[in-house]
């Protein structure tokens, strides 16, 4: 999943789930920065990585790190209408196909909304 995130500068936030090391120094490497709340009682950075960069930065401006966090709450709507609307599956079966169909879906969205 994270060899498909384009290089860039923006902020890529995640569920808890994806709250590892691993993650966020992948995050890391393709020049974003990862926002995942951790779960409750894991929030303690330890050394010099992508991950205890992303904690210190909860612990020292909690409310701009949430700020940041709260934009994935926007795409899940904006995810959950789209599937709501037009169903979950793709009906297109190559790869290209299925990303002009996805666009397109999400153009669809953008027009009525």
């Amino acid at each position: 999943m994270f060899e498909r995130i384009p290089e860039g500068r923006s902020i890529v936030a995640l569920d808890p789930a994806y709250d590892s090391y691993d993650n966020c120094n992948r995050i890391s490497s393709r020049g974003r920065i990862p926002v995942i709340k951790p779960a409750k009682g894991k929030a303690k950075p330890h050394g010099f990585n992508a991950r205890s960069r992303m904690l210190q930065w909860l612990q020292d401006r909690p409310d701009e790190f949430l700020r940041a966090y709260s934009k994935r709450f926007t795409i899940e709507s904006v995810f959950s209408a789209i599937k709501d609307r037009m169903g979950s599956a793709l009906r297109s079966k190559l790869d290209g196909t299925r990303t002009v169909e996805l666009f397109a879906r999400v153009l669809c969205y953008n027009l009525t909304v």
